[in-house]
This record gives C-alpha cells, structure tokens and sequence, in this order.
C-alpha cells in the first residue's frame, strides 16, 4: 500500500508542478513532513532531491545548463549521503 502512494507521489513530482503540500493531500497524507519522511524510507531521497533530478534531466535533455543552485543542492545532498553511508559502515 505505501509504495503505490510513493509511486503516485514520483508521478505527481516527475509530471506536474505541484507543491509538496499540494501531493501530500492528493496522495492522502496527513501531512507534508509524514510523506516526506515515507517516500525517504521507500527511495532513501527527499522528494526535493527527486524532483531536482527530473529537473536536471530535462535541462541535459534540451540542451540547457544547470544551474548554480541545482548542483550546489546536488552536491550537499550527495555529501550527506555519503556520511550517513559512512555512518553504518562502522
């Protein structure tokens, strides 16, 4: 059952323009924070991070370059990652 709602929840951020906010009572969550903390469980990303992603393939897909923003983003979420893998390592 949670993973058709996170499924739903990747469509509603790869296809639409959405808020957060807006998703979460589409997909019948209670609240942002309880799909946000849902859908890192199920694909262990954020739905920000998901959603940054569909927008960086879209600009390589058309030729534009990424933004500042967009990677800097990028980088301190794979940095984070990376500690935490760290983390369960030892």
């Amino acid at each position: 059952m949670i993973g058709r709602r996170i499924d739903k929840v990747k469509e509603w951020l790869v296809y639409s323009d959405q808020t957060l906010t807006d998703i979460a009572h589409r997909t019948g969550y209670s609240s942002v924070q309880h799909l946000s903390n849902q859908f890192r469980q199920q694909t262990g990303l954020t739905p920000s991070y998901f959603r940054q992603v569909r927008q960086q393939k879209q600009a390589v897909q058309q030729g534009r370059k990424l933004s500042p923003g967009i990677i800097k983003a990028q980088q301190t979420e794979i940095a984070q990652m990376k500690a935490k893998l760290d983390e369960l390592d030892k």
